[in-house]
């Protein structure tokens, strides 16, 4: 039976996580849906565990599309459809931050996962997960308030961590119980990037990795759970865990599906480990977020955006004629960082460059630096603030470069 769980991290995303704006791309069964008109898209989120999937992808303007089953209503977004920050899919119910900090719940209402606690407001990311076996149908809805405080409500909740402050983030996992009762376990990490765990875990799951320290993402799946370090590499754990990919692979964020994990390198580039029966898409570069489902895979790509009365090309390809690219946004580094990183960024001729930062729902966070620039290798640092010089919490944002004749993206991730 197919479960599903999702991630949190403090920048307001699913495990599942979001990126620059960008357009849909899906890859698996042959009847993968991708909504249109596909573009403006920042997030994806899969919902599976009870009879066929669905899967809620927000915009950059805050509105949320839907699509897949709708036996619950956990499609039909309640009204207004706006201002969303955020959104995740459980089994057969639907959650969805907004700008002002509240949730909004919707879908199956037995369970109480729709129920959302109050004081409804101080929320700064939100998880929903769900199964269901032969007796009973647990789902459970979560969140991370400001401060690190994580909120969980449903049947199955299980309250939260002790001491409950300065988490950083949290995932929910289900198994089925002698096939009759499906029972839910968290994972979270700490201000310390030490993992912790409560609810009904299973036993190859109590075995953590070692050293339990410097992780920054985390995302479960029933039986096997999986977690990413500072230093970018994965580490898998569990019954049956698939094998992550060596040491040296750079992951931004990781999502976990049923029988098979992506990761997204902070090049954009997506990997793929265990059940390799969907394949990758192609090119699997160009990504600022991803998404792992039992059917279908689901990735964000960087959109190519319209510049005065012409369509840009992407920075990191020649121009349509052949010529040399404009500019190139090199990786930032470090990366993950805190409490600054170095962004480069080299141009091939004189021209005015932006470099601005974004958070993941896409909106603006600080403009770095705009004005003309001479040939060459150019640096400017952002120490993690916003325009107004308030520390920004930890999580993934995006760094855009814009000159005349295209943009490039690259995320980063802020450890406070």
């Amino acid at each position: 039976m197919a479960i599903r769980m999702f991630v949190l991290l403090l920048a307001a995303m699913i495990p599942a996580s979001v990126g620059a704006e960008g357009f849909i791309v899906a890859w698996g069964d042959d009847d993968c849906f991708v909504p249109e008109p596909n573009d403006g898209f920042v997030s994806v989120s899969c919902g599976e565990g009870i009879g066929e999937s669905f899967f809620l992808a927000l915009k950059s303007n805050g509105a949320i599309i839907t699509w897949g089953d709708n036996t619950w209503g956990q499609c039909d977004v309640p009204a207004p459809n706006a201002d969303f920050i955020a959104v995740a899919a459980g089994a057969a119910h639907s959650l969805g931050l907004k700008a002002d900090g509240s949730v909004v719940a919707w879908g199956r209402p037995d369970g109480g996962a729709c129920d959302v606690p109050e004081p409804n407001s101080e929320f700064i990311a939100v998880g929903a997960a769900g199964a269901a076996g032969f007796e009973q149908y647990s789902a459970v809805s979560f969140g991370i308030k400001e401060g690190g405080s994580v909120v969980v409500w449903g049947n199955g909740g299980y309250g939260g961590p002790s001491p409950n402050i300065g988490y950083r983030a949290v995932t929910a996992g289900y198994w089925l119980q002698h096939s009759l009762y499906a029972v839910v376990y968290f994972l979270a990490i700490n201000s310390e990037g030490e993992i912790v765990y409560w609810g009904h875990m299973q036993e190859e799951l109590l075995e953590l990795p070692q050293p339990n320290v410097d992780f920054i993402d985390i995302d479960a799946n029933g039986h096997h759970a999986l977690a990413v370090r500072w230093d970018g590499t994965a580490v898998g754990w569990g019954y049956g865990a698939p094998e992550p990919p060596l040491p040296g692979t750079a992951f931004t964020d990781v999502s976990h599906g049923y029988f098979n994990c992506l990761g997204l390198e902070v090049d954009g580039t997506i990997q793929a480990w265990g059940y390799q029966g969907h394949g990758l898409p192609d090119p699997a570069t160009g990504f600022t977020a991803i998404e792992a489902g039992s059917d279908c895979n689901y990735g964000i790509r960087n959109v190519v955006t319209p510049v005065g009365d012409h369509e840009s090309t992407r920075l990191d390809q020649n121009t349509s004629n052949g010529t040399p690219r404009v500019a190139q946004l090199e990786d930032c580094y470090p990366n993950p960082f805190n409490p600054r990183t170095t962004i480069q960024y080299v141009l091939n001729r004189d021209a005015g460059a932006r470099v601005a930062v974004h958070d993941m729902s896409g909106k603006l966070i600080a403009v770095l630096v705009d004005q003309h620039h001479v040939a060459g290798t150019h640096t400017v640092i952002w120490d993690g603030m916003d325009s107004h010089r308030r520390a920004m919490p930890s999580g993934t944002y995006v760094i855009r470069l814009k000159v005349e004749g295209g943009e490039q993206a690259r995320t980063v991730v802020l450890i406070r």
